[in-house]
């Protein structure tokens, strides 16, 4: 009985502890549990707060992106509008009209490099869509050195140009992209080329076996040159030779990585020869077919656009745009009138005779033109509005603003704008969407 006694004592102190290390077992499981669960939690928050402060940022940036493309396109404007309104003098002497043409191609391709520096990511996420359509080299090449004529003149650095024999007339590909890329180098070879220097572009074939016909394009001048290591990071975004570099000769040091890219995509790759006090070479080569030589177009006259005899509210706060698009809707047989912000104009809207179309910038002091719309609109529905008011509820309003994103276009459609047009605002599209306003007349209660 006794050893009896004794195994059963022992069975209950081994059960007792098995229960207390089962007991501690499952404590340390919970503790370990609970710790988890705080760890996860304070992780959960600093990813809320890590999104909360990414998207803070992507919202700084969109408003960063849009304020700089405002800021730079309402001068861009006024020297395309401009200079397409001196275009179609008729009695514009050859020399003067071929100067207004290099202004506005200038403008323009300034205008299209600015969207390239906005979209940056783009490019380098591969998501930029090349184009193809035939286009002639060698007026290409050669518009494309009229660019930077005046500014090497003023350095006194000599320009040339090179084109084989053998290549063909006319290409299929993207000659806006091509022509950027010319472009930079070109622009970078100016820049860094001192006084009395000179600089060669030639486009020949390429000696590379393929089913595409290969051109190689070469840009090279006798400037500053470059170092071995200079060269290996020479493609990197933001990156100049250094600091200095900056400070003497300015830029973003974008236009090279750019190229490299659009190259790159193209179906090519940049080549950099460079010795420092001797100069550098840049050339890549482009598969471009061949197409039919396409005719030379004799130099075009001003488009004739039908006389819209339209009055028009120019909501406007810029006085440079103000007398920019009052020249335009003359051209177009219209009148109008001036508001510099929204405010004006909702003054204008209730007192003055009604216009027949809005043209409301959005960027504005006092009241912006999406705040403005949002007020008109709001009159239709307004028992104690005017008739001025309920009728000026219904006028199409056309949204002008230098802000191309597509938040900004979103705005626009919510605050209840009925068109958009990109500044610069271009003569033919202005009397395109002034000449939708037959598509109001029939709006229900309209005048």
């Amino acid at each position: 009985m006794l050893v009896i006694f004794m195994i059963g004592t022992a069975l209950v102190r081994m059960i007792a502890a098995a229960n207390r290390r089962s007991h501690d077992a499952l404590q340390a499981t919970r503790a370990t549990n609970d710790k988890l669960e705080y760890l996860v939690d304070i992780r959960n928050r600093d990813l809320a707060a890590a999104s909360e402060r990414a998207d803070a940022a992507s919202r700084a940036q969109s408003d960063f992106l849009a304020n700089m493309s405002h800021e730079i396109r309402t001068p861009l404007n006024g020297i395309i509008a401009a200079s397409e309104l001196i275009q179609r003098h008729p009695q514009l002497p050859a020399e003067a009209d071929e100067h207004a043409r290099l202004v506005t191609e200038s403008g323009e391709l300034l205008l299209k490099l600015l969207g390239d520096i906005l979209d940056f990511s783009k490019i380098e996420a591969g998501e930029l869509r090349l184009e193809a359509h035939p286009f002639r080299l060698k007026p290409l090449l050669v518009d494309t050195m009229a660019l930077i004529e005046t500014r090497a003149a003023s350095q006194n650095i000599s320009l040339g140009y090179t084109i084989g024999g053998d290549l063909s007339e006319s290409f299929s590909g993207d000659s806006f992209r091509l022509r950027q890329i010319i472009l930079n180098l070109l622009s970078n070879a100016v820049k860094f080329t001192p006084a009395d220097g000179e600089i060669h572009l030639r486009a020949e074939s390429s000696s590379k076996s393929s089913a595409t016909p290969q051109i190689r394009f070469t840009v090279k001048d006798t400037g500053i040159g470059m170092d071995a290591e200079t060269v290996e990071r020479i493609f990197s975004r933001f990156t100049q030779a250094d600091s200095s570099t900056t400070r003497r000769f300015g830029g973003t040091g974008l236009g090279l990585a750019i190229s490299a890219r659009l190259v790159k995509m193209m179906g090519g790759q940049i080549e950099v020869k460079s010795t420092p006090d001797k100069g550098s070479t840049f050339s890549f080569d482009l598969p471009l077919e061949p197409t039919a030589t396409i005719s030379k177009s004799a130099p075009s006259s001003p488009q004739s656009l039908k006389a819209l005899g339209l009055h028009v509210l120019i909501v406007e706060d810029n006085q440079v745009n103000q007398q920019i698009l009052g020249a335009q809707l003359r051209e177009l047989g219209c009148t109008s009138a001036l508001a510099a912000d929204g405010v004006e104009a909702l003054d204008a809207l209730r007192n003055a005779p009604l216009p027949d179309i809005i043209l409301m910038d959005c960027h504005m002091p006092n009241m912006d033109g999406w705040e403005a719309t949002r007020r008109i609109r709001t009159w239709a529905s307004d028992p104690e509005a005017s008739l001025q008011s309920r009728t000026a509820a219904l006028l199409p309003i056309v949204a002008l603003t230098a802000a191309t994103l597509p938040a900004e276009q979103t705005r626009c459609v919510d605050a209840g704008m009925d068109f958009f047009i990109a500044k610069p605002v271009k003569l033919a599209e202005l009397h395109t969407r002034s000449g939708g306003i037959g598509d109001f007349r029939s709006r229900p209660g309209f005048r």
